[in-house]
């Protein structure tokens, strides 16, 4: 019971508001109301305790617990906010090599823009998803291929030996789960690698100005010259 108390304690510690003034001091605080001007907190520590005003002319910017950050303008007596948006905090240069790295880049997105960081977590799950998928497919085509294997040669050498066709059945069994789960990796893989391509793109045109063209990831019906295919589009 103690030790969920410290977890919920240390946890807590985090949830805070910060209130940086102008003359650059910082408050730690739970921001109650913005209002005509007004900005009204409670301090950090003292959570129950009185409500605090300040003036928006003295902010510079309040960054929330949440990471989303509000910057003030310099000379304005009522609310009046520049960006609601997270502040980029890093050159495009920087951003771009960001990109090779997934947990690095997702940790930057959840600190600085939670819908774009929740997309590119939804697609770093899929795109894992996909990995394992993979994996798994992979394992079970090898052995499919060599249990199917082992049991051809012992049917060719004794066509009365049970365990022979038991062999190559199993192993024809795993060679048909380890090409399902292959086939659907590649999807899996496709679908995610979109989504967290759209998340950072989206982050360079938001916070970089660089346009991106988007095309919508499909999965269409197709006519080919065999027959009817699938035809992924991403």
């Amino acid at each position: 019971m103690g030790f969920i108390f410290l977890f919920f304690s240390i946890a807590s510690a985090f949830a805070q508001d910060i209130i940086t003034l102008k003359n650059g001091v910082d408050i730690k605080a739970l921001v109650k109301e913005i209002d005509d001007g007004i900005v009204k907190y409670k301090k950090f520590d003292n959570p129950d305790g009185p409500n605090y005003i300040l003036k928006s002319s003295e902010i510079f910017r309040i960054k929330y617990a949440n990471g989303n950050v509000d910057v003030f303008s310099e000379d304005q007596n009522q609310k009046d906010i520049l960006s609601k948006e997270q502040d980029p905090a890093i050159n495009y240069a920087t951003f771009t090599r960001l990109r090779n790295n997934d947990n690095a880049m997702e940790e930057f997105l959840k600190t600085n823009d939670g819908a774009l960081y929740r997309q590119f977590h939804a697609g770093a799950s899929l795109r894992q998803s996909g990995k394992t998928f993979l994996s798994l497919g992979l394992v079970f085509t090898g052995v499919g291929v060599g249990l199917f294997v082992v049991g051809a040669v012992q049917i060719n050498d004794n066509p009365d030996f049970g365990s022979g066709f038991n062999l190559a059945l199993v192993g024809a069994t795993c060679f048909s789960v380890g090409q399902v789960f292959t086939i659907v990796s590649i999807p899996l893989s496709a679908v995610g690698g979109s989504l967290k391509k759209r998340a950072a793109n989206g982050y360079e045109e938001k916070y970089f100005n660089r346009s991106k063209t988007y095309s919508r990831t499909s999965l269409n019906l197709t006519l080919t010259g065999n027959g009817v295919g699938f035809a992924l589009r991403f």
